[in-house]
Parts: structure tokens; sequence; C-alpha cells
């Protein structure tokens, strides 16, 4: 319930007070559970990221050979690029209004987090490769914020299987 709130009215826009509120609590039951509304952000960016990365494991998992694995992870990331771009989206915009929050490193900590989960479910593919795959799909995303064109989003997150396939290749030499 947070993620919406979060996501349909912004950082700055949600308050303790309406958080309690949406919950159904009081704001005094919040503090009992979480230190401040940062807290809860980074908590409910936390559980929102961990809930994409698992349904992207699950899925890639589902494959058998590092190809179809990497042909997984390519759907599942055009597939959920909506949401992708939310969770970019709302971790911007509350680094940008609150300062605490972008010294936090949320970001840093999801994409650590996404580069560990490709090395462990295609363990072909080298830590750097990973990093800079996660990163390069960073920028497409942000490119895809601004500018809405289904052909190059696809067409970039392909490329960047392929290359992951022909780095993997390069690594294992099979």
């Amino acid at each position: 319930r947070c993620y919406v709130l979060f996501a349909t009215e912004g950082y700055a826009g949600v308050t303790l007070r309406r958080i309690a509120k949406e919950l159904g609590i009081s704001t005094g039951a919040i503090y009992h559970y979480f230190d401040s509304k940062e807290d809860i952000f980074q908590q409910t960016i936390g559980y929102v990221a961990a809930q994409e990365l698992q349904a992207a494991v699950t899925e890639v998992q589902a494959s058998g050979t590092r190809a179809e694995r990497l042909a997984s992870l390519t759907r599942f990331l055009i597939e959920h690029d909506e949401q992708l771009r939310r969770l970019l989206i709302l971790i911007l915009d509350a680094s940008r209004q609150d300062p605490s929050l972008s010294q936090s490193d949320i970001l840093s900590l999801a994409l650590d987090t996404y580069v560990e989960a490709i090395v462990a479910n295609v363990p072909e593919i080298a830590p750097d490769d990973a990093r800079f795959a996660v990163d390069m799909l960073l920028g497409v995303i942000v490119r895809r914020l601004l500018v809405q064109r289904d052909d190059d989003f696809v067409s970039h997150v392909s490329w960047l299987t392929e290359l992951l396939e022909t780095q993997a290749l390069a690594t294992t030499g099979s």
C-alpha cells in the first residue's frame, strides 16, 4: 500500500499521517516499527525491488541453458518495463526531495542486488560484466523515460542480452 501511495502522490506528497490513514493505524503505531518516513520509504522500495527481483529469478531459473536463461531475462525486462520505470522515477524523485535519501545509496544498493542476482543465476557471467549490463539497463530505462519508443527499448534490452551471451561465451569458451 505504501508503494502505491508513494507512486501516486510522490515522495514529497506523502506524510506519516497520510500513511497511517492509508494503513488504518495511528501515527504513533508507525513509530513503533519505523523511525521515519525515510525509513518507511527505504523499506518499501527494498521490498518492491526484492519482489521484482524474485519474479525475475523465478522466471530465469525455470529455463535450462544459459541462452534460455538470458532470453527469459530479456522477456522479463520487456514485460516489466513499466514497473521498472515507476520504481526508478520514485527513487529519483525521493532522492531529489530528501537529501538524507540521496546519501543512503538506495539506488546503488538496488543495483548491486540485481548484479548479484545475475551472477548467481547465470554464473558464466563475470561480476564486472553483470555490473556493466545493469548500468546499461539503467541507461536504457532512463532513455525510455525520456523517449517513449517501444522499439528502442526492446532492441536495446535484446542487445544487452546478446552482449552478455557473447561475454559468457568468451569467459567460458563454450
